[in-house]
């Protein structure tokens, strides 16, 4: 007999599961799109790189730093630096340059995508603070 329980959590790993699509980019790196979407309705994409046989790297390629930028948020001051940071720090993820990334044994991958996933959700989430600078242009229509 199956319990609400247990339907709850099939149903939503089976969405989880037919939401994921992988494509393979080298022998040591994989693309990984996700069914979670960003403010663009753009599904999130991990690649994931194999640097050993138990371990991995993910990022994001630089990809939320770069929609961050792209629609005006300035990523610079103490207050926005502390933000960042905290919510970094929270999932366990770090910023190399413009990449969000972790790095993983093949045991914690699946934390580990979940982590750099919400820490992509929780900063795309910034541009709601973003306030319009002179160079950048946003859609009207």
């Amino acid at each position: 007999m199956t319990t609400d329980a247990d339907l709850l959590v099939d149903s939503y790993l089976s969405w989880l599961k037919r939401g994921v699509a992988v494509q393979e980019m080298s022998d040591s790196v994989t693309e990984l799109t996700t069914p979670f979407i960003d403010r663009h309705n753009d599904h999130l994409q991990i690649y994931a790189e194999r640097r050993a046989p138990n371990h991995f790297v993910l990022t994001d390629d630089g990809y939320i730093w770069s929609e961050l930028k792209a629609s005006g948020v300035e990523l610079r001051g103490s207050r926005r630096e502390e933000l960042i940071r905290s919510l970094l720090v929270g999932h366990g993820i770090r910023l190399e340059g413009r990449e969000l990334l972790t790095e993983s044994a093949t045991a914690d991958l699946g934390r580990k995508i979940h982590s750099l996933v919400q820490a992509m959700l929780s900063l795309d989430d910034l541009f709601m603070v973003a306030q319009p600078s002179p160079g950048a242009r946003f859609c009207t229509t």
